[in-house]
């Protein structure tokens, strides 16, 4: 599914959006500030601690803390021991009382191509088919000749690399393998260390938008910068960058504001009747696919099937959109026949291709659907519910977010000010500190946080008299 890419910028944090040709999310990214990122980063690292049972070690990070360095093994694949110092990179984030996960076998990415220092050979990107793309892909990188410069490691060719010529992959590969220099040289010391930071959101979008998406931001300042970016390393991106200039904001625009309300809502109704149900737990999440109120509108023997076929088709695009993980088990409509449970299954491995290690396991005793995918960071449900109320409220971050975001759009005379509960300003005077700042220079002005537990949280306009 080839998306078009949303950068949303404001004080406090950037969303990403990824949109279909018909303007439905299909992919949602919240990076913050009182969240820096850790998938990606290179770190100096020493195991602490070695857990035999589990099969795994926990390593120091320094200032970002302790990871889990899942198998307990390093580099070549041998037992760390207790004391050892590695290389290690960040590949899943904090999600809940879980905390963060590396590897011992980094992985450097560009737009076109990843490196594995300590990997081997060539492998090709599953999203670029055996068709024209790939034939477009292997013949670049066979004219870049990969690895034949003295360079040891594997080398993966990512889907755009099949618009770009064998002298753009000569250039990705240098700067990879400059960068894999780079961070060897400076692993010395006693202590442990950040190598290599992890790259920004707007970068990995820009790495992972596919040929012919289009990217528009609303920030001129990040515009500039990913045209930059493009026009030195990314060419094949400057023709469908965009920025947004409108009154109204980008998200609002494009209609994501609502879609974003309506994935992480409990309920989500489906096209032509039924809904589907949503509760998360720590250890799993359940769908129950509901008839509802399309009870009326599906009639026929096959109508079972039909409004389950639409709800596997749903059910995989919010799956990717709540980035949830873990064990997911989805309660189906009863069908008749084996053979329509097959067919729902089919359509539902279609969805979610492209989410990212999930695999359905198949439907049990009970009719249950289970499914499994990969944890890669925090659900959206984390980073914008509080986890215990039953009505499920915002968190503090996403309402001083989203406070931030409505003060830049006050127009008027007056003094700009924030009220909210004190939790929320106490994020602001604190791990948002540098949000406010940054909303202040744009506004050119002071923002006053006014403390009130018993109206709604609001910016306005106050003109003092």
């Amino acid at each position: 599914m080839d998306l078009d890419t949303l950068i949303e910028v404001s004080p406090g944090e950037v969303r990403i959006a990824g949109l279909d040709g018909g303007g439905v999310l299909q992919t949602l990214e919240i990076e913050r500030a009182s969240r820096p990122p850790l998938t990606g980063a290179v770190f100096r690292a020493r195991v602490i601690r070695v857990e035999k049972a589990m099969r795994a070690a926990f390593v120091d990070l320094g200032a970002s803390g302790e990871a889990l360095l899942p198998k307990g093994k390093d580099a070549d694949g041998k037992p760390v021991t207790e004391g050892q110092w590695l290389l290690v990179q960040g590949v899943r984030e904090a999600q809940g009382e879980k905390g963060p996960a590396v590897t011992a076998r980094p992985v450097l990415t560009d737009r076109y191509l990843a490196y594995a220092p300590y990997g081997q050979g060539i492998e090709y990107d599953r999203r670029l088919g055996q068709g024209r793309e790939r034939a477009g892909a292997e013949q670049s990188a066979e004219a870049a000749a990969l690895g034949d410069g003295g360079s040891k490691g594997g080398w993966k060719v990512r889907r755009p690399a099949a618009a770009a010529d064998p002298d753009l992959l000569r250039k990705a590969a240098e700067r990879l393998t400059a960068r894999w220099e780079a961070t060897l040289d400076a692993n010395r010391g006693a202590k442990p260390l950040l190598l290599e930071a992890a790259p920004d959101a707007w970068e990995r979008a820009a790495r992972a938008a596919p040929p012919g998406g289009r990217i528009a931001t609303d920030d001129r300042l990040l515009h500039s910068r990913i045209e930059r970016s493009a026009r030195e390393f990314w060419p094949d991106l400057l023709q469908d960058l965009m920025f947004h200039n409108e009154t109204a904001p980008l998200f609002e625009a494009a209609g994501v504001e609502e879609q974003i309300d309506e994935a992480v809502s409990r309920t989500v109704p489906l096209d032509g009747g039924g809904n589907l149900i949503f509760d998360e737990a720590e250890a799993m999440t359940v769908v129950d696919v509901n008839l509802a109120e399309g009870a009326s509108a599906l009639k026929g023997a096959d109508a079972a099937v039909r409004l389950n076929l639409r709800a596997a088709e749903a059910v995989g695009r919010q799956i990717r959109l709540r980035n949830l993980s873990g064990l997911i088990v989805i309660d189906f409509v009863k069908m008749q026949r084996r053979a329509e449970g097959k067919r729902v299954i089919e359509a539902l491995r279609r969805a979610l291709k492209g989410a990212g290690n999930a695999d359905v396991l198949g439907m049990t005793a009970a009719g249950l659907v289970e499914v499994t995918r990969q944890r890669v960071g925090p659900r959206l449900s984390d980073l914008m519910l509080t986890p215990i109320a039953p009505d499920r409220p915002v968190t503090s971050e996403a309402l001083a977010c989203r406070l931030l975001r409505e003060a830049l759009r006050l127009r008027g005379g007056g003094k700009p000010t924030l009220t909210a509960p004190s939790g929320v300003l106490n994020l602001l005077r604190g791990e948002m500190a540098g949000a406010v700042a940054e909303t202040e220079k744009r506004l050119g002005q002071t923002l006053v946080l006014s403390e009130r537990a018993d109206i709604a949280p609001e910016v306005r306009m106050e003109v003092t008299r």
